[in-house]
């Protein structure tokens, strides 16, 4: 009883708070333009400079190589000492009772940390601005609103979280990714640095994702419609996020914008199902997070991209006012969370994943590595095995990989692990079901690694990692005509292009072979072991690719030999940048020489110099059109000539 007598004591004085967004905007010239990203630079460092409630760092770099911007705002008292609540912070998610314990008490007096992420779609410009709006608001007003700002609350803002786009006025990155759409895969710098110096240093209460557009009049504000992701509490989240949004409606409703809240408008279509959004990905770190679209902006109608920023700026701030307002609950709701995920989720999930390393264990020793390596980066704890250990009738050796689900990332954990979930609606159902985005993920299977959950408890000797640690790459046997690698890894892939590259030789075999017992199956590569530069490149990169080689005889199986692919990989109207980036990516990844071509080099025959020509998904009655039977004729000469085509998904696969 007394504790409860505490949170409504400190429920109580939170009351006092003013509890009316009002703050004006800077004036600016009309019509108001988007900032250039260019500035941002000159306009951060100038509000530094002269606030001292303000911190600029440069995080790190996009794709393209531009400075990405956070931005922190608090009390001149809390700035200097940010280490000590990011401390807390990382107590709250892995002691979350102490946390409890320590705000209760008065021990630690609580700062709601809020984190604004603007224009993760750098064509969507309004919120950058509206973030540049907050900070000089913050910087140098004095109003009670900024003042209780200052006193509850730590601001923390992405102030452009895709330069790139921003700089070319497009959604994407400069390797053409949608970065709302890379959360849980993380595959680039920008949304590896939001996880990073973000989601696990801050583990923020709330995430507001600033978005566009929507209609000229009217804005968008989650939370979402069903299906809710079973590996997130939703329960607890929707407290605080309906409430929330409906302070945010009130706001903008001042300004005659009307708002769209999913949750209480939509029976379908925007759900929050996938962990790939900044908020839903923010869920799994018990965050509030809520994506807020703004009205449209249209250069022949004056004072649109004003009113544009306007509404990101006034949501922006109910949201904050909502959230100092109800911080003590909202934080409670944040530590229940961790507390359930120490709890597996109140049981919902496994007792544990097992990721063996054992190549007689696992299909992908590399890849279950890099899986391993992938959980800790998004924060999940991961132990080793110290010693052999049985479940069932299996015996797992030492160096095998554990995933306890009594943590307090369990549900991010189970998120990346699981087998998913049948999400067709039963028949009966009567409404049409679609999803808003991709729905369906599983980094096992399409990472090719064997992760066995258990359900029941066993025992076992094991100890926390921070980094799993590759099988050590070795040359075995003792054969002197060839060295044999399995083309069974991406890493295979990877160091037969480098070889290529190297001009050293490779081939290719044509059926299965047997050398001392080991059956090496149809598509192995040998490389003649015969020059000393040979055998160095290889075994240097044995090492570096972490594979093991095998030394052979002269063995008596059909072979050809392997040349380096020149890859046309096409971009033009028609064809979807997230498909081409992708594919660009990936190639390239792999080591592949991949040029990029459009519709007008097909034309002038200029495939006739590749092995292969890529056309990626898009739509395909563009892509007829513009490469025109010229075009099209060109292809059908290409793939007669011996050259492959690989078209795929609507656009280069159904060409016709």
């Amino acid at each position: 009883m007394g504790k409860n007598k505490t949170w409504i004591m400190l429920a109580f004085l939170l009351v006092l708070l003013p509890t009316v967004v009002c703050c004006p905007l800077q004036a600016y010239a009309e019509p108001r333009e988007f900032t250039p990203y260019q500035e941002l630079g000159r306009i951060l460092t100038e509000i530094a400079e002269t606030s001292n409630r303000v911190k600029v760092e440069i995080i790190g770099q996009s794709a393209g190589g531009n400075d990405i911007y956070l931005v922190t705002i608090a009390s001149p008292h809390v700035l200097n000492r940010l280490s000590y609540y990011k401390w807390f912070a990382q107590l709250t998610v892995n002691y979350p009772e102490k946390a409890r314990w320590l705000v209760e008490k008065g021990i630690v007096n609580y700062k709601a940390t809020i984190y604004i992420h603007g224009s993760i779609h750098g064509n969507e410009m309004a919120g950058t601005d509206a973030c540049l709006d907050i900070i000089r608001l913050l910087a140098y007003d004095n109003s009670n609103l900024v003042q209780a700002v200052l006193e509850n609350a730590i601001i923390i803002i992405n102030v452009c979280a895709n330069p790139d786009g921003r700089i070319a006025n497009r959604r994407h990155n400069d390797n053409y990714f949608d970065l709302n759409r890379d959360f849980i895969t993380a595959s680039q710098p920008e949304t590896q640095l939001t996880i990073q110096k973000v989601f696990l240093e801050w583990t923020p209460l709330v995430t507001l994702d600033l978005h566009g557009y929507m209609g000229p009049d009217w804005v968008l504000i989650e939370p979402c419609t069903p299906p809710h992701n079973p590996n997130t509490e939703f329960d607890i989240l929707i407290e605080h996020l309906y409430p929330m949004a409906l302070e945010m409606e009130a706001a903008l409703a001042t300004i005659n914008i009307s708002t769209v809240i999913p949750y209480r408008d939509w029976l379908a279509e925007w759900d929050d199902y996938p962990p790939i959004f900044t908020p839903m990905y923010g869920f799994y770190h018990a965050s509030y997070g809520i994506t807020f679209e703004t009205t449209r902006p249209d250069p022949k109608r004056e004072g649109s991209v004003e009113t544009s920023i306007k509404c990101h700026y006034l949501g922006s701030l109910a949201a904050i006012n909502y959230t100092i307002n109800h911080k003590y609950e909202m934080f409670w709701g944040q530590t229940e969370i961790f507390l359930r995920g120490i709890n597996r989720g109140n049981g919902r999930f496994p007792y544990a994943y097992i990721i063996p390393v054992d190549p007689k264990l696992q299909a992908d020793p590399l890849e279950a590595v890099d899986l391993v390596n992938h959980l800790i980066f998004h924060g999940v704890r991961v132990h080793e095995a110290t010693h052999p250990f049985k479940v069932g009738k299996t015996v797992y050796p030492k160096g095998t990989y554990v995933v306890l689900m009594n943590q307090p990332r369990s549900g991010l954990a189970n998120t990346i692990l699981w087998d998913g979930e049948n999400l067709s609606p039963p028949p009966d159902y009567g409404l049409d079901y679609p999803m808003y985005d991709i729905s369906g993920w599983n980094f096992p299977e399409l990472w090719g690694v064997t992760v066995i959950p258990v359900h029941q408890k066993f025992h076992a000797c094991l100890k926390p990692i921070k980094r799993a640690d590759y099988l050590k790459g070795e040359i075995v046997g003792s054969g002197d005509c060839y060295f044999v690698l399995k083309d069974n890894t991406n890493n295979a892939v990877k160091m037969v292009n480098r070889l290529l590259a190297e001009g050293i030789a490779v081939y290719w075999t044509t059926e299965p072979f047997t050398w001392c017992g080991t059956r090496f199956e149809i598509g192995t590569f040998l490389i003649p072991a015969k020059e000393f530069r040979t055998k160095w490149i290889v075994y240097k990169m044995a090492k570096e690719f972490h594979l093991t080689l095998y030394r052979v005889g002269n063995v008596k199986v059909g072979m050809r030999l392997l040349r380096e692919p020149k890859v046309a990989l096409v971009l033009d109207s028609g064809i979807d940048r997230t498909s081409y980036g992708a594919a660009n990516f990936v190639l390239k990844n792999l080591g592949f020489n991949v040029n990029t071509i459009n519709y007008a080099a097909i034309k002038q025959g200029a495939i006739q110099n590749y092995d292969i020509v890529i056309v990626p998904d898009g739509t395909n009655t563009t892509i007829a059109r513009r490469l025109g039977s010229e075009g099209l004729q060109k292809l059908i000469e290409f793939v007669k000539a011996g050259g492959t085509y690989l078209g795929y998904g609507e656009g280069g696969g159904s060409i016709e």
